[in-house]
């Protein structure tokens, strides 16, 4: 196939056009938390960036699918079926306290709850409430994602529920299987 200058100009400015308003779509998409698949499955994004976080009693909390909207281009490294290991999916968290390691993924934790909450500006929170199997500790994630910006924001609490302090070190608050 041949084309001249002037369609090839004018099929470049409509590709452009297309691309530019399908950019400032996306950047003017709401931000949501919905519920996945299944009851164990939830998805954080906007117009942008999405993220599909999952919880498993055996495998604790793990992030499937981490992807550009605008590209398609997935973040995670993709799980093969004879990774049955827990931390293949990545952890997270992690810290120690007292000494003793604990991490989201595996069987360490619980899950109690989650909520959704309104952020300002324009944006969705989603937060996960664990609570350890062994100690008296309870551990909040929180996600985060706003209107037009391509980057969802992380941050965990933690909470010791016990009479007696705690000493918290070698803290990880991110480590998941990027490609």
């Amino acid at each position: 196939m041949t084309i001249n200058r002037r369609e090839f100009m004018q099929a470049s400015a409509a590709a452009y056009l297309l691309a530019r308003a399908e950019r400032m779509r996306a950047q003017t998409a709401p931000a949501y938390v919905n519920n996945g698949s299944d009851l164990h499955e939830w998805i954080i994004g906007n117009g942008l960036v999405e993220r599909r976080v999952q919880f498993d009693p055996k495998v604790g909390l793990y992030t499937p699918s981490w992807k550009s909207l605008l590209t398609g281009t997935e973040f995670i490294r993709p799980i093969r079926p004879d990774e049955l290991h827990p931390n293949t999916r990545g952890q997270e968290f992690s810290f120690h306290t007292d000494g003793e390691q604990f991490d989201g993924s595996g069987s360490a934790f619980d899950l109690i709850d989650t909520a959704t909450h309104e952020v300002q500006p324009r944006g969705k929170a989603l937060e996960f409430k664990l609570k350890s199997r062994t100690r008296p500790i309870e551990v909040s994630i929180f996600y985060a994602v706003y209107e037009g910006h391509p980057v969802i924001r992380k941050w965990v609490a933690i909470t010791n529920r016990g009479d007696k302090a705690i000493s918290l070190s070698h803290f990880m608050f991110e480590a998941v299987p990027m490609l």
